[in-house]
């Protein structure tokens, strides 16, 4: 794959991510990996490796018969290869199912599903056991799959990983207020992605179902109270005077105005000047 290639995949990757709704993008992966390998079937998804028995929140299959992500799922536990794989946060690896030993459960899963040739991959998303992973077939008489392509699935994984998190974010911070708490975890309350700070927030958490395995947790902290001062410069500020203005209106200091915005910032959960005067307007954190 040269440069020029893997730009283009990378850009409509990141614009599937902005674009799209993650479980699209998601089902989508294989559409845009056709544009650098060619391949007969694939199973793509996002997975919880850090256990004995590897977990699937959500996956998909394409050209493999029904039973295919049972009975694989088997062998992830199994397999040392894929095992030793798995322990590292990112791996890819290109191989051909004749060097399976033969009169072994992968060796006939391998048979039944007529797979010749194997390209996968798994990359940790951002902190944690949770993985996305792929895995491209070829079939019987197909040419093998190369250690080139096992490194090209490697630079792709690093960017898919990193725009279905891009997708999970965007779409969470369209449904939910500005500044919330919230963590995906799946049916044990394993943690999948959050965040930032979302694990060391207090309140009231309300949880509900978000995609297959996947839940949505939302802690809703009550918001500290302005002081009067503070309330008073930070109005000011969002209603566009710079620090230094505010500070020449008021009559105080401006390194004062600046720790008094930054707090009305923190206590309100805001980011900009706008969303701060619509928190203001709501009576958010008075």
């Amino acid at each position: 794959m040269n440069r020029a290639d893997l730009s283009d995949v990378v850009l409509d990757l990141t614009g599937r991510a902005v674009r799209d709704a993650p479980l699209v993008l998601h089902d989508a992966v294989p559409d845009v990996l056709a544009r650098v390998f060619s391949f007969d079937a694939a199973w793509w998804g996002w997975c919880f490796l850090d256990a004995a028995a590897p977990a699937i929140i959500r996956s998909r299959t394409r050209g493999l018969g029904a039973g295919y992500v049972d009975r694989a799922l088997g062998q992830l536990a199994s397999d040392p290869v894929l095992r030793r794989l798995r322990q590292a946060p990112l791996s890819t690896m290109a191989m051909s199912t004749a060097a399976v030993p033969p009169n072994t459960p992968t060796a006939q899963l391998v048979r039944d599903f007529d797979i010749a040739e194997v390209l996968t991959g798994q990359a940790q998303l951002e902190a944690g056991a949770f993985r996305c992973f792929v895995s491209l077939y070829r079939r019987a008489g197909g040419a093998a799959f190369s250690g080139e392509d096992a490194t090209d699935l490697r630079l792709l994984m690093q960017h898919l990983k990193q725009v279905l998190a891009l997708s999970l974010r965007l779409d969470l911070a369209a449904r939910l207020p500005e500044g919330a708490a919230w963590a995906l975890v799946d049916r044990a309350g394993t943690r999948f992605l959050s965040a930032a700070g979302a694990e060391r927030a207090h309140g009231t958490v309300r949880e509900e179902a978000y995609s297959g395995e996947l839940r949505l947790r939302v802690t809703e902290v009550a918001p500290a109270a302005l002081g009067a001062r503070e309330a008073e410069a930070a109005r000011l500020y969002a209603e566009g005077l710079s620090a230094r203005q505010v500070a020449g209106r008021l009559g105080r200091a401006h390194g004062t105005v600046r720790n008094q915005i930054a707090a009305a910032y923190r206590k309100t959960g805001c980011r900009d000047r706008v969303s701060l005067g619509r928190a203001l307007r709501a009576g958010r954190g008075l």
